[in-house]
């Protein structure tokens, strides 16, 4: 096709995209393997891959034919359904029976990078490639072998050339992964079941884990995985219950997503896996899937103080129910390994500062609004904590670079952002849409909030007060810990301050306000305390 004919092409897709009869007619008539043919014809993959306006002409293809064939799978016609059944079919070939073509399943899964395909299609499509790679799998070849090429004894045909010529050669769970991330309710329920968590989730000692295959066709150019990256916008759809990109996402929390959910701290929050660390690119993710859950671990945390007088009101003071309280050293480890991570730190951090904020103003003129602040103190803490000791280990080494590090996630709680209220999700909760300078809004329960108080005190500014001098390589960190502490606190309790401004608090009563907001966040460094002495 010349430009001109891909234009119209597009154009038509485009414009007929969400048609169900356009779109069936439109995917039935190329056929399922047709449909296969067709895209790899195309040679958006091919070597030398097309540059310019050609490359970007093929890339609207991709979206606009990947959204095309997601709507026709909402039909279960007699002609869709063998359509279905050829896709999948052809799934574990290489097209027209050539080594160097890529399989069917790679050429399908470029195409559910867009799109919202039907669940019981992404189901069908997922357990067939799944069982295929097992089965690739099962003599000991690994999945870079089978997906990026390797020679096949005896045949004279060297499958290598796939990974040099072009990059057909991208994991198909990665396009897999996406499509999951856009269908909440087929994500969700790929994840309830636990043979199937534990085959894309993983991690050292899970049997039967997936080892994923070097994905580095294309990689993204800050170096994280494509794969990884997908993997959490799947978990991010399946324990929010929010299509993962949607335009206006909305929180639901049923008990299917917070089993998924439960899985997820389980996994991601054991320290010996250190998951978040070896899967590159997964950890804003992470961070968005904490901020969801933020009431809730919360209350885990408060869990950790069993005297009887903190405990008192819980549920009202965090908006919660206690059959949803998450066990506390699950909830505290979680929280750590968010907190050590800079991205998921700087998410979790502003996703804390509005619900703590939304709190306050839910107990408005009582003493629970006080008591409120201390807890996101005490949560702030904790983060806080982790995260420097994380640079500490880090960046011990480089004076500047430890400085820079510390900076940079003390000015995190300010991070500039504003604050809708959304409509109600699950009963007691309301969805409140953070826009943030993430690739996704981070969505998160928060209290309904008269007019725009709930965005007092966010987007205040942060003096950056940590210079290089104030450590040096002998050992004497502490010294901007403390100043980090500083910083970090002056941000995190910066709703409160401005709450005790409107209320008129001064004099000796702020003061005592003060020594108590101090001291939460004292509690919660101590709660995540592991290695202080760096």
């Amino acid at each position: 096709m010349s430009d001109s004919e891909l234009r119209k092409f597009n154009e038509l897709l485009r414009a007929n995209k969400n048609d169900k009869e356009f779109a069936e007619k439109f995917t039935t008539g190329m056929g399922g393997r047709g449909t296969l043919e067709f895209w790899e014809g195309m040679d958006l993959h091919g070597d030398p891959a097309p540059e310019g306006a050609r490359k970007e002409l093929l890339e609207q293809t991709r979206s606009q034919l990947g959204g095309t064939l997601a709507t026709a799978t909402e039909s279960d016609s007699r002609a869709m359904r063998e359509w279905k059944e050829d896709v999948i079919a052809a799934g574990p070939y290489p097209l027209d029976h050539d080594l160097n073509k890529p399989r069917g399943f790679q050429v399908m899964s470029d195409l559910m990078n867009s799109g919202r395909y039907d669940s019981a299609f992404l189901k069908d499509y997922g357990n067939a490639l799944i069982d295929y790679e097992k089965d690739a799998t099962k003599n000991g070849n690994s999945l870079s072998e089978e997906y990026l090429g390797k020679t096949i004894p005896g045949s004279g045909l060297d499958g290598g050339d796939i990974d040099l010529t072009n990059d057909w050669g991208t994991d198909p769970m990665t396009g897999y992964m996406n499509a999951l991330g856009h269908n909440h309710q087929a994500s969700t329920e790929f994840f309830s079941d636990k043979g199937n968590f534990d085959y894309v989730v993983g991690g050292d000692g899970v049997k039967g884990a997936r080892d994923w295959p070097e994905d580095a066709h294309p990689q993204y150019e800050n170096g994280t995985s494509r794969g990884y990256n997908a993997l959490g916008h799947a978990l991010e759809s399946a324990t929010t219950g929010s299509d993962y990109g949607a335009a206006k996402p909305e929180l639901h929390r049923g008990e299917e997503e917070r089993a998924v959910m439960q899985r997820v701290m389980e996994r991601y929050g054991d320290p010996e896996l250190e998951l978040m660390d070896k899967q590159t690119g997964i950890s804003d993710s992470m961070g968005r899937i904490g901020a969801a859950y933020i009431d809730d671990l919360n209350y885990g945390i408060s869990g950790l103080d069993a005297s009887d007088q903190r405990q008192r009101g819980m549920e009202e003071l965090f908006g919660v129910k206690d059959e949803n309280r998450i066990e506390p050293v699950t909830a505290k480890q979680f929280v750590r390994e968010l907190g050590n991570d800079e991205t998921s730190h700087g998410i979790m951090s502003q996703a804390q500062q509005a619900f703590t904020t939304s709190r306050i103003h839910a107990h408005e003129g009582t003493s629970e609004a006080y008591r409120a602040a201390e807890w996101g103190m005490t949560m702030h803490g904790a983060l806080d904590e982790a995260r420097a000791e994380q640079i500490g280990r880090d960046y011990r080494e480089s004076d500047e670079d430890y400085n820079h590090e510390l900076a940079k996630s003390a000015a995190w709680k300010q991070a500039g952002v504003s604050i809708t209220v959304g409509g109600a999700t699950t009963g007691v909760e309301a969805a409140a849409t953070i826009l943030a300078p993430q690739a996704a809004p981070i969505i998160l329960p928060i209290a309904e909030a008269a007019g725009s108080a709930v965005e007092t005190g966010l987007g205040n500014e942060i003096a950056d007060s940590l210079k290089e001098n104030e450590r040096d390589s002998t050992g004497k960190a502490i010294n901007s810990i403390d100043e980090f502490d500083y910083e970090s606190k002056k941000q995190a309790r910066t709703g409160i301050d401005n709450y005790m401004d409107s209320q008129g608090v001064v004099g000796a009563s702020r003061d005592t306000r003060n020594t108590a907001l101090d001291a939460a966040y004292a509690r919660g460094s101590r709660i995540a305390d592991t290695d202080n002495s760096r």
